[in-house]
């Protein structure tokens, strides 16, 4: 749907559907020229014509945040969606409710029940498979972690180093980023858990910059060109006294308008080689086949660059 009709509409346009709530479906069906197709029994979107175009509209039941609205919006864009972090700011911007705060509190409710129990995390259904590998994933960070500090650059939601301090309470944990926190630090405080959160500019790190033991990069690296990878990891390391551990989804080509690099386990090995001795490295991949990312774990102590 047009951006500037949706708008008209006084809802949110993303990847051509428009969101609204009931209130607003009410004003839309007493305009004039409005025509709605027989197929209006979709359980997820309304088709209609306007002016001879046709539009997909979805209606939310709820004015207030719920699961039901949650679980429309992702079944909706399943395996078309591939940035996570814009289906979530889409609840945020629908309506005047922060929707986005929901949708990262829901999913760290379901990380955290069940990243102790990864034996009875089954994928229910194909709805939940960001939900079921975003769980193995931080697993696989919190197994390799090492130190009393650790940092996490690129926090963007600030789950993941919620989910580390609640899990070990006793580490002093910090997450980082160049946007805005202020969504992570609300949902440290609704759960109670003392994780501090700071800018920080990756490209920009100066050598007298605070060590963490652990630092974690995330998720993060594919956003960045392969020119930018020598500085990026010598940058991380200025912020770690021990261990960086880099992890990536797996991909044989660039499927995301918002990644610059694709990696597998072999290449990002040979990335971690080329500037450092191999005795220092070690990759992993995921043993879940439905979740296929890789780890990269470089120890900083004794380390010899090339």
């Amino acid at each position: 749907m047009e951006n500037s009709l949706c708008t008209k509409f006084g809802g949110v346009s993303y990847n051509g559907f428009c969101f609204i709530n009931k209130i607003q479906f009410k004003k839309i069906k007493n305009l004039q020229n409005i025509f709605f197709s027989k197929k209006i029994c979709h359980k997820l979107y309304i088709e209609f014509k306007f002016k001879n175009s046709n539009y997909k509209l979805v209606v939310l039941k709820n004015n207030k945040p719920s699961y039901e609205d949650n679980n429309i919006v992702v079944q909706l864009f399943h395996n078309k969606v591939t940035d996570w972090d814009m289906l979530g700011y889409i609840l945020k911007a629908y309506g005047n409710v922060n929707y986005y705060q929901y949708y990262i509190q829901s999913l760290f409710n379901i990380v955290i029940k069940n990243i102790n129990n990864l034996n009875k995390c089954k994928m229910k259904s194909n709805f939940y498979e960001h939900h079921y590998c975003l769980t193995y994933l931080y697993n696989s960070i919190l197994q390799n972690l090492i130190g009393t500090s650790i940092l996490d650059v690129g926090t963007c939601t600030g789950i993941l180093p919620i989910i580390i301090k609640k899990n070990y309470p006793n580490l002093r944990v910090v997450g980082s980023d160049i946007r805005s926190l202020e969504d992570a630090k609300i949902l440290a405080k609704k759960n109670n858990i003392d994780v501090s959160f700071i800018y920080l500019d990756i490209l920009k790190i100066k050598k007298n910059v605070e060590k963490f033991d652990t630092v974690i990069f995330s998720h993060v690296l594919n956003h960045f060109s392969k020119q930018m990878n020598k500085k990026i990891i010598n940058n991380l390391l200025k912020l770690t006294n021990k261990r960086l551990i880099i992890d990536l989804p797996i991909e044989k080509r660039i499927i995301d308008k918002d990644h610059k690099q694709a990696f597998d386990q072999k290449k990002l090995f040979m990335l971690g080689k080329k500037f450092y001795y191999k005795k220092f490295l070690n990759t992993s991949k995921t043993q879940e086949k439905k979740c296929n990312f890789i780890t990269l774990i470089i120890n900083k102590n004794n380390i010899k660059r090339r």
